[in-house]
């Protein structure tokens, strides 16, 4: 076996790449050994490949001093008592890894440090500038040359950096100028010439904000800004100001066209126009609680009309005329064509023409807005026809009222409506019953009475065969009572009765009859049943009675009524 010591002598120096720091020096072992940059931590030898590591030194916590200086490819000359020196005479030194620092350190612990950007994407080199060709000075920058040329630059250079003499907040001298000592001008250069933007002193501290808006806004060069003038832009685009035309009184707060002595909120000297084709035009005064008088053309208007107003504001009952060419005058109404009143007039009167201008009122007819009812008194009364024409004339409300049709020569009731006499008596008014027929249909001779057999439904009344009746009048529907004179044994149980349709064997309708108030049979009472139905048609019918357990009743007389029930 060989001894694995031998190969410490032998060339064989390898490098680990660190997260930090790549190393490319190939220094000699003996150099490393004497100068004592290198610890255990940081190089050992690996028996098993027979090498010596050197891996990245992380930090160095004090400072790094040899016997002699690291040379990579050349010689040095530096002082070892100075330090440690890194010396490369050629090739490249590289920080690789992300996020490296290149640190400085001062006499202090701290560091200044250059790191490439994270997100770099392609390689670059920067030539620092040649320092004995073009030495800096007091206010020189740093500035990029074709060919990545690092070149130094006067801030006062107008070929150069731009012209800023002035770094920061300037409290003192120029700021953005040309020359002078006041700092409150900003100039601009273009090809043709330079342009000076200045403001005048400030009292205090002022903040300009432009507006966020492109294009151009310029004051015309001869425009001299007065007081209460507004600000328009003319024809070129130019901010101008017309005093003379429209101006704004800020102590009054007024504005004035075409005069700079507003006595108005609005003062307009000459005409003013309201609307345009296809769209009308209005005058609105409003009062204190909004509502306007508004002034309008009608829209038929096909030409322009100018009304001249009268000079005086007219007298007492006086109107406004025209003469048809727009000229307007105050005139009496009786001159007008109006009518004048005669009297005093009295609330709900009638009136009536004295003459053919004048009117006046009269005290025997009066109307009752209240009620809508007219009131013709004094002696005279009606003395001639209520009225002449052959056309009917409606009395009433919109709904129908009251129709007066002189060529039938009726009275027509409307829905609702009918005639009612002075002490209530009600003429016409529909729901009124009014009886038109009545017959005996009693099925026997003498008064008959039952209580067992009546205990199930017994007929009563003898068959009618045909509808009796005649048809019911116009206007009105046709209903059927029964008017029965009967007397019961008991004053609590009542009968009940039947219309049995025989042709049909079927009952058509039933009703029951209370009991009599007193339990005499000799004694007879008289009940009128509500409407019943009957049958109308050719079928045979007849009318059945029933009784309750125990009652015996007696009937003396069953009469069949139609009545005619009004609309």
């Amino acid at each position: 076996m060989k001894n694995p010591l031998k190969k410490i002598f032998k060339p064989k120096l390898k490098l680990v790449r660190g997260t930090r720091f790549v190393s490319f020096l190939f220094i000699a072992f003996s150099v490393i050994i004497a100068a004592g940059v290198l610890f255990a931590a940081n190089m050992y030898y690996n028996i098993d490949t027979g090498e010596i590591v050197m891996e990245e030194i992380q930090r160095v916590t004090g400072t790094i001093r040899a016997t002699a200086s690291l040379i990579v490819g050349g010689t040095s000359s530096q002082n070892p008592a100075a330090g440690v020196t890194l010396e490369v005479a050629t090739g490249t030194v590289s920080l690789s890894g992300a996020n490296q620092v290149l640190r400085f350190t001062g006499g202090t612990s701290y560091y200044v440090g250059f790191q490439a950007p994270t997100t770099v994407t392609s390689t670059k080199t920067y030539i620092l500038p040649q320092h004995g060709i073009t030495p800096p000075s007091a206010d020189y920058v740093l500035t990029y040359q074709a060919g990545d040329q690092l070149t130094w630059k006067s801030v006062t250079s107008t070929a150069g950096a731009g012209d800023i003499t002035a770094v920061g907040d300037v409290t003192l001298g120029d700021a953005f100028t040309s020359g002078g000592t006041q700092g409150t001008s900003l100039w601009f250069y273009d090809a043709q010439g330079r342009g000076k933007l200045t403001i005048a002193d400030l009292s205090a501290t002022t903040t300009y904000t432009l507006p966020n808006l492109s294009g151009v806004v310029a004051l015309q060069a001869t425009t001299t800004l007065t007081a209460g003038g507004v600000l328009l832009a003319d024809g070129a685009g130019l901010i101008v100001q017309d005093a003379t035309n429209l101006f704004w009184a800020t102590s009054t707060g007024r504005l004035g066209i075409k005069t700079n002595t507003p006595g108005y909120p609005l003062d307009v000297f000459g005409a003013i126009r309201s609307g345009r084709s296809g769209t009308a035009g209005q005058i609105i005064i409003s009062n204190n609680s909004g509502y306007g008088l508004v002034f309008q053309p009608h829209a038929s208007m096909a030409a322009t009309t100018t009304y001249t107003w009268p000079t005086s504001t007219g007298t007492n009952n006086y109107v406004l005329t025209t003469d048809g060419s727009g000229g307007l005058t105050w005139q009496s109404v009786v001159g007008a064509g109006g009518v004048q009143k005669q009297g005093t007039p009295v609330a709900g009167q009638v009136s009536f023409f004295v003459d053919q201008n004048t009117i006046a009122g009269d005290t025997n007819f009066s109307w009752a807005t209240t009620t809508g009812t007219l009131t013709i008194s004094g002696a005279g009364g009606i003395t001639s026809a209520l009225y002449t024409s052959t056309a009917t004339t409606t009395i009433g409300s919109g709904t129908g009222g009251i129709i007066l049709d002189p060529a039938s020569g009726k009275i027509i009731l409307a829905s609702g409506d009918w005639i009612e006499t002075y002490q209530g008596y009600q003429i016409g008014k529909g729901g009124i019953e009014v009886l038109r027929e009545m017959i005996p249909i009693f099925g026997f001779d003498l008064p008959t009475r039952c209580s067992t057999a009546c205990q199930t439904a017994t007929t009563v009344s003898r068959t009618i065969e045909d509808y009796p009746f005649s048809a019911a009048a116009a206007g009105t529907d046709r209903i059927h009572k029964f008017v029965i004179r009967y007397a019961d044994s008991t004053t609590t149980a009542s009968s009940t009765w039947t219309v049995w349709n025989e042709t049909g064997a079927t009952t058509t309708a039933t009703f029951t009859v209370p009991a009599s108030a007193s339990i005499d049979l000799s004694k007879g009472e008289v009940y009128i049943t509500p409407a019943v139905t009957i049958p109308t048609n050719t079928n045979d019918w007849s009318l059945r009675v029933q009784v309750p357990a125990g009652v015996t009743i007696q009937i003396y007389e069953i009469l069949l009524a139609a009545y005619d029930q009004i609309k």
